[in-house]
């Protein structure tokens, strides 16, 4: 009987591992930009990101992921439950055919619904603390939004970075759909 039970927790326990990595690989594998940029309704953000600091291309050579900015970075919990959520509107716009109505531009006013400063604080964590800039409104504007967290009148990262992680970005979207 003892070694039944050693062997059901044991089965238990290979499988708890086998599916954990298993999500831990979903998760990563669908999280960057060959995935993301998959749909064709993604290229526009593609070839702007490609344009970006935040792709590699700085002096830094930092590369920051889809998921980076995003998906919030609060919590576990937060983070899986959004990624799913996301995607699974995503690809039902997609396999509904709604991709080309989306209206990028509107979507654009409300970038902050869809970037996360957990995300930005994960990179620039010591920018808030910084007490001397070559750019003193920097200092300025970053107090400003420290003094504004967790206020009625709370403004995100993108409210003042509005073009962060797809340099034009509007100019790529023109060339998808052209206003004339």
């Amino acid at each position: 009987m003892k070694k039944r039970k050693f062997m059901i927790l044991l089965a238990g326990v290979i499988l708890g591992v086998v599916f954990a990595y298993g999500g831990y690989k979903a998760v990563k594998l669908t999280g960057d930009l060959p995935f993301c940029a998959s749909c064709h309704v993604m290229e526009p953000m593609a070839a702007s990101y490609h344009n970006d600091v935040h792709s590699g291309i700085g002096e830094s050579g930092v590369k920051a992921s889809c998921t980076s900015c995003h998906l919030p970075h609060d919590n576990v919990v937060n983070y899986i439950f959004t990624k799913a959520k996301t995607g699974l509107y995503e690809l039902g716009v997609t396999a509904l055919g709604k991709d080309k109505d989306v209206d990028w531009y509107k979507k654009l006013e409300n970038r902050s619904k869809f970037t996360y400063d957990t995300g930005c604080m994960d990179c620039h964590e010591k920018i808030l603390d910084k007490k001397t800039s070559k750019h003193p409104k920097e200092l300025e504007m970053h107090a400003h939004y420290v003094l504004l967290k967790g206020t009625k009148d709370e403004i995100s990262c993108t409210t003042c970075h509005t073009h962060v992680g797809h340099n034009g970005l509007r100019g790529e979207l023109r060339a998808l759909k052209p206003e004339f």
